[in-house]
């Protein structure tokens, strides 16, 4: 006779996006919503991934900050 384990659906922490304004929930493995993570340069999206995986503390939240504050400077440029 075989068990099938039932197993708990797998619950992930949601967090708001950082950005000002915006209170769309996304998972914890992402900073912001996609459609802010689009509006972050390039290049700090790739400091934002090496740093998160690699880089240490102190790197990856530098590149977080970075990375929120040129989305909503870009925010606050942009008319209504």
């Amino acid at each position: 006779m075989t068990h099938t384990v039932q197993r708990p659906p797998t619950i992930r922490a949601k967090h708001a996006c950082p950005v000002n304004g915006c209170n769309v929930l996304v998972g914890s493995e992402f900073l912001m919503c996609r459609e802010h993570w689009r509006l972050v340069p390039v290049p700090l999206q790739r400091a934002v991934y090496k740093n998160y995986r690699h880089g240490g503390a102190a790197f990856y939240l530098a590149a977080r900050d970075a990375a929120i504050k040129a989305v909503n400077a870009g925010d606050e440029r942009r008319p209504e």
